[in-house]
């Protein structure tokens, strides 16, 4: 099974976890402890998640505040739980990351995707995703934020042209992954918030 597959099966998956099931077990058949990019297979998992179609497929930090990847049958219910703007970053040619917004409706417009009107039987149907891959309802967002604060809900991740270099073999002295400075970007807790990576865990 692909990950594409796994992903509509379950209806998300969460990028990597210890426990709960996720893309990086998915891809390798392990549960790999520390940081995927250095995972003798990082090239395979990289290629992996930037196959994933933009039209089936929305990464946002959302289970227990880790990426998630979100397949399209649960967009309805995930605009539900979203408010005020969705945050990414970009690497752009002189090299910089920057941060950028994009409001939620508009993203849901360009997708053609309209919110769930019932906000807690959007509510429990995530739940249920989250605990059919072995999690609980408490790993998702504490309720909705009902003024629309940026980045407090769900924050997706931009994947695409802007973010598109595969992971270095570079190690540190230390024995850390050495920084990329145009991997897939993650937020300043080392999270993927497009495809980058520090040498976090």
């Amino acid at each position: 099974m692909n990950l594409l597959d796994a992903i509509a099966e379950h209806g998300l998956l969460l990028l990597q976890d210890k426990q709960l099931a996720n893309a990086v077990t998915a891809i390798t058949g392990e549960r790999v402890r520390g940081s995927w990019w250095s995972h003798p297979r990082a090239h395979e998992i990289f290629r992996s998640v930037e196959a994933l179609p933009e039209d089936q497929v929305i990464a946002t930090k959302l289970v227990g505040g880790k990426v998630t990847f979100v397949h399209r049958k649960l967009w309805p219910d995930l605009l539900a739980v979203a408010t005020g703007e969705r945050e990414y970053e970009v690497h752009t040619e002189s090299g910089r990351h920057e941060k950028r917004y994009e409001p939620w409706a508009a993203w849901a417009k360009r997708m053609k995707v309209r919110a769930t009107r019932d906000v807690a039987a959007a509510r429990k149907r995530l739940e249920q995703a989250v605990i059919a891959i072995g999690g609980t309802a408490k790993l998702l967002p504490p309720g909705v934020s009902p003024g629309g604060v940026r980045g407090r809900a769900v924050t997706p991740i931009r994947r695409g042209r802007d973010a598109r270099t595969p992971p270095s073999d570079t190690v540190a002295s230390d024995g850390q992954q050495a920084a990329h400075p145009a991997r897939v970007r993650r937020n300043g807790e080392g999270r993927l918030t497009s495809v980058r990576r520090t040498s976090r865990r």
